[in-house]
Parts: structure tokens; sequence; C-alpha cells
């Protein structure tokens, strides 16, 4: 009795030594498989995204220091953007790019750009506009809670070529 207990344990043992093999091997392979299809997909929704930005124009604003109590002149950017293609962009992400190769984002006050829309943007202020060396905007589009920025779409601008508004 004893003998056959012990190879009906080992038996099963082994099974679920097995199956915990196999499917740590399907979890690695669903991840594998779902971040490479990911990655096709805003490929491809990137692909129908095309947009033109022009109108590039700088506005100084006095605005109120909180900490000092006066006012300071800040410059933000104001361009219009187009939207070429038949897919909405839902934001844009500019970035500026320093004359040392450091970039900071800079947010954009937008909304959705419909097919075919022209709308005007206007960024956030700029603390400095010092060693600015170009400006880079970026496209986006939300799909499902996910915001993506089709980098591949992406226009840059010199920042030598924004004029004042």
């Amino acid at each position: 009795m004893r003998r056959g207990a012990s190879s009906i344990i080992a038996t099963v043992l082994l099974i679920l030594m097995v199956v915990a093999v196999l499917m740590g091997v399907f979890i690695w392979m669903q991840n594998y498989l779902f971040k490479t299809s990911q990655e096709a997909n805003v490929d491809k929704l990137c692909s129908g995204v095309l947009f033109t930005a022009a109108d590039f124009c700088s506005e100084t604003l006095l605005v109120p220091n909180i900490q000092t109590g006066q006012t300071e002149p800040r410059e933000r950017l104001i361009l219009s953007v187009e939207n070429n293609m038949n897919y909405p962009i839902d934001g844009f992400l500019l970035s500026l790019r320093y004359n040392d190769g450091s970039s900071a984002p800079l947010s954009v006050l937008s909304g959705q750009v419909n097919a075919s829309q022209i709308k005007k943007l206007t960024t956030d202020f700029i603390a400095s506009t010092d060693n600015i060396n170009e400006i880079k905007v970026m496209p986006q589009v939300i799909v499902g809670n996910n915001t993506l920025t089709c980098n591949s779409n992406a226009q840059t601008f010199k920042w030598s070529g924004v004029k004042q508004c």
C-alpha cells in the first residue's frame, strides 16, 4: 500500500510542476505578445495622424507673482494647428530644447482638433526663454484610458523663427 501511494504522490507532484512551468511560459509569452501588438497599434494609429503647425508667435504678458505680490513679464506661445487627416488629435505635447541639449515639456491648453479643423493653441507660461534652441510639437491621441504621443509625427521649429504676436 505504501509503495503505491508514494508513486501516486510523485505523479501528482510531477504534473503540478509541469502545469506551473507551462503557466509561467504562457504568462511570459502573453506579456511579450501584448507589448508587441500594443507598439504595432501605436505605430498604426500614429500613421493616421498628420498635422500642420504654423503661425508661431510669442506673447509677453504681465503675470502676478504670488510670492512677491508683484507682476512679472512672462512669455507664452500661440500657434495654429491644422488636422490634415480623418482621425481627431486629442492634444499636443510641446518640448522646449535648449542650447545645452536639455529639454523641458511645455503644457498646451488645447482640446481636440477634429479632422480638417484649424485650431489656435496657447501654451503655459515659459519661465525663461533664454537659451531655447527649438520647439518640438508632438500630437497626442487618446485610446481608452491611455494618452499616446506620436513622436514619429513631431514637427520641430527653431526658436529664432518665432516672432512676437
